[in-house]
């Protein structure tokens, strides 16, 4: 019913955006609390995510998908138990870039799914707008004074930065 309402295109895009969002923002949260080494390597695991639930799904998976999996899997609990990581590194960071790799392959899987059924700009710009709308709701209810504060003590060049980054990462990157 909200399919024909709204169309499938928007219903996907918002999806799609809400996915995006959590996955990065649990992954920046994340990132801000642990070392830089154990956040990346947990971010992979979106790689290893993807092709489980495919081939959970019936999706036919290589077996070499499946023993590099094994070996990347192995790896990262190796890489997380690295004593010399203890003092930069926490658990509450380390589960966050997990759950950052969980709803990114979701969005991945979603994607997957959406991108067969609706037509791939209207998917992309919907997800964009999404994305954008919760990033700026959630900055302006939770990070409103450092915002302005930044915003006052900035010099031109350092708003032409975060401005050619923003564009970069809202345009370029999607």
């Amino acid at each position: 019913l909200a399919a024909r309402i709204i169309g499938s295109s928007a219903i996907a895009g918002v999806e799609l955006g809400l996915w995006k969002f959590l996955g990065t923002t649990t992954n920046l949260y994340g990132l801000s609390v642990t070392s830089s080494d154990h956040g990346a390597f947990l971010i992979q695991l979106t790689t290893l995510i993807v092709p489980v639930v495919q081939g959970i799904m019936g999706i036919p998976i290589p077996k070499q998908i499946w023993a590099a999996i094994g070996l990347a899997l192995g790896g990262v609990v190796i890489f997380t138990q690295d004593p010399n990581q203890s003092s930069c590194a926490s658990l509450e960071g380390d589960i966050l870039c997990a759950l950052a790799a969980v709803f990114y392959a979701t969005y991945d899987l979603r994607l997957f799914r959406w991108g067969k059924l609706v037509p791939t700009n209207e998917l992309i710009t919907t997800k964009m707008v999404t994305q954008s709308l919760l990033a700026l709701s959630m900055l302006s209810l939770f990070g409103r004074q450092e915002t302005l504060d930044f915003l006052s003590n900035s010099s031109a060049d350092d708003l032409k930065l975060v401005g050619i980054v923003a564009l970069w990462s809202g345009f370029a990157v999607n």
